[in-house]
C-alpha cells in the first residue's frame, strides 16, 4: 500500500500485490517483448541465476537456456527485424548478453510462439550490456576493455565478426575523457535519436553514429546497470548524488536530492532525500519508467544485511515545479516492503483487456518463495501495513519555515480525508511517538480530522500511511499549524 500523488493535490493509498508466477530463484533482470498485431505474443524475458527464462500468460516461465553460470545476469535487447537464419526476415530479433568470466554469448529469436535458442550470436563481442540505435547494434562492458563501445554494421547486429579489438572487429572507440581515463562504462541508454553512455563520473551523448562523436553532459554518472529509465523526452538515472536527468540537449537536472549511506532515527530526512547501502548500489538498485508518467526506484536497505532492495522510491516528473525555489525537485513517495525485497521491474500487460501494470521481481521473505508479482493493484499486501509496522506511506519533510527561529513547533495537521491512515511526525530534536496516531473513522464520508504532533526542532518530517486495506484512504487536503519561539526545549 503505497500513496499515490493524483492531480490536482491529493494523496491516494494505492492497492496491495498480486503474485503472478512463483520462479526457481530471485529475477535479476526483465525485458518485455510484443510482437504481432491483432492478437499480440506478450512475452517477459528473464535472466534467474544465470539462465534465461521466458513468462507467457496462460503457460508460466520456461527455461530457454541455462549458463551454468549462476552469477551471470542478462541484458535483453530488441532489434527492429531480423536479418539471418538466427532471426529471419520480419521477425525481431532478440538478443542477450551476460558476463561471467569466459560466459558464451548467444542471440535468442521468437517467432510467432517460443522455441527456444535457435542458435549462438557469431563472435559477439563479450560484453554484458547492449542498445540498438539507429540500425545498428552497440555494446559495452568487455571485461577486458572497459572503456570501448563496440558498434555493428548498419542493418546487421551480427557482423562485422571476428573477436578482433574485443568483437565487431574494427568497430569501436574508446569512451575517453583523457589520455589518463581509465573509468569503465557503466550502462548505454537511447533517448530519442541520441544514445547515452554513462560512466560513474560523466554522462556523454552520442548524435553521430558516423563520427561517434560525443558530448560530456554531466560529471555525475550512473552508478550500474539497469538504471535509468526514459519519459517525456528526458533519461533519468541513479547516482549517489540523488536522482539527475537530461535531455538530449544536456540540460542536466537534480529530480531528488542526495541517497545518504547513513540512517539515524533521531533526524529526519530532508525533503525527497533518498536512503540506500551505498556498497550494494552499483549492482542491486533497479530504475523503470511506470504508468502515468511515474517512475519506480527499488534501492538497497540501510536495514537488510543482504543488500536487498526494501524499498521502492515512486517519483512523479509531471508534478515537478521547475523554476521554484521552494520545490526544485519532484516529489516522491515510498513503499517499503516488510518481509520482501525488490530484484526487477518492468512495465507490463499479460493480455489486450488488462492495462500496463509495475512489475517485479520479488526476493525470498514472506512468503518464501521468489515471484513475479504486479504491484500496486490487488486486495493482498506481501508484507505488513501502515508506518509502524514498514508498509508502505508518503513522507515528505522540510526545514524551518520560520528561518529566524532557532526551533518550531509542530503543533497540527488538519486534513480533510476519507477512510483511516497511521500518521508519524518527527524532528531533528525528537524522535518518532512509540505509538503513529490513528486518523479518520474509516468510513468513505469525507470529514476533517486533526492530530497533534507537538514536536519541535529545525528539521521536520511527516510520515502517513493507510491503516487498513478495506477503506481506499485519500487525502483531499492538508494543512500544517506550527508555532516559532526560543522557548521550545
Amino acid at each position: 500500500m503505497n500513496f499515490d500523488i493524483q492531480l490536482p493535490d491529493t494523496l491516494v493509498a494505492d492497492l496491495g500485490t498480486t503474485q503472478i508466477a512463483t520462479t526457481a530463484a530471485k529475477i535479476d533482470s526483465m525485458r518485455v517483448l510484443y510482437f504481432g498485431e491483432e492478437t499480440p505474443a506478450r512475452y517477459l524475458l528473464c535472466s534467474i541465476a544465470g539462465d534465461i527464462y521466458v513468462y507467457r500468460p496462460g503457460v508460466g516461465f520456461e527455461k530457454a537456456y541455462a549458463s551454468g553460470k549462476p552469477t551471470a545476469v542478462w541484458n535483453f535487447e530488441v532489434y527492429p527485424w531480423g536479418v539471418s537464419a538466427l532471426s529471419p526476415l520480419g521477425y525481431p530479433g532478440i538478443y542477450a548478453l551476460a558476463r561471467a568470466g569466459t560466459e558464451p554469448v548467444f542471440g535468442i529469436s521468437l517467432l510467432g510462439s517460443w522455441t527456444g535458442i535457435l542458435g549462438k550470436w557469431k563472435n559477439a563481442p563479450r560484453g554484458n550490456m547492449l542498445r540498438s540505435w539507429k540500425n545498428r547494434m552497440i555494446v559495452a562492458g568487455h571485461g577486458e576493455h572497459p572503456l570501448r563501445l563496440f558498434y555493428s554494421e548498419i542493418g546487421d547486429p551480427e557482423k562485422p565478426e571476428g573477436f578482433g579489438n574485443g568483437g565487431y572487429g574494427g568497430n569501436f572507440i574508446d569512451v575517453r575523457l583523457s589520455e589518463s581515463d581509465s573509468e569503465p562504462i557503466t550502462w548505454l541508454e537511447v533517448l530519442d535519436d541520441a544514445l547515452i553512455v554513462f560512466k560513474k563520473k560523466a554522462v556523454c551523448v552520442f548524435l553521430d553514429d558516423s563520427t561517434f562523436a560525443f558530448d560530456r553532459v554531466s560529471q555525475v554518472g550512473c552508478e550500474g546497470r539497469f538504471q535509468s529509465c526514459v519519459i517525456g523526452g528526458r533519461v533519468y538515472w541513479v547516482t549517489r548524488e540523488g536522482v539527475l536527468s537530461t535531455s538530449t540537449a544536456g540540460d542536466v537536472r537534480l529530480e531528488s536530492q542526495n541517497i545518504e549511506p547513513v540512517f539515524d532515527q533521531t533526524y529526519p530526512d530532508v525533503q525527497y532525500k533518498l536512503k540506500a547501502r551505498l556498497s550494494d548500489l552499483a549492482i542491486r538498485a533497479r530504475m523503470s519508467v511506470m504508468p502515468e508518467g511515474r517512475i519506480a526506484l527499488a534501492l538497497p536497505s540501510l536495514f537488510d544485511s543482504t543488500g536487498g532492495c526494501r524499498h521502492l522510491y515512486i517519483g512523479y516528473p509531471l508534478l515537478r515545479k521547475a523554476g521554484d525555489p521552494r520545490n526544485p525537485v519532484m516529489p516522491w513517495t515510498i513503499h517499503q516492503f516488510w518481509d520482501r525485497r525488490v530484484s526487477a521491474l518492468a512495465v507490463y500487460r499479460e493480455s489486450d483487456s488488462d492495462v500496463d501494470k509495475l512489475v517485479a521481481g520479488l526476493q525470498e521473505g514472506t512468503p518464501s518463495t521468489p515471484s513475479l508479482a504486479k504491484l500496486f493493484t490487488g486486495t493482498s499486501y506481501e508484507g505488513q501495513g501502515g508506518a509502524s509496522s514498514g508498509g508502505g506511506y508518503y513522507r515528505c519533510g522540510w526545514k524551518g519555515f520560520i528561518t529566524d527561529e532557532p526551533f518550531e513547533r509542530l503543533r497540527r495537521v488538519n486534513m480533510l480525508m476519507r477512510g483511516k491512515i497511521e500518521a508519524s511526525a518527527q524532528s531533528d530534536a525528537q524522535v518518532f511517538p512509540a505509538t503513529p496516531m490513528e486518523s479518520g473513522s474509516g468510513g468513505t464520508n469525507t470529514e476533517e480530522v486533526r492530530i497533534r504532533p507537538e514536536t519541535w526542532g529545525r528539521f521536520h518530517r511527516i510520515a502517513l500511511a493507510p491503516s487498513t486495506m478495506a477503506i481506499q484512504a485519500v487525502i483531499l487536503k492538508g494543512e500544517l499549524v506550527f508555532r516559532g519561539g526560543k522557548e521550545h526545549t
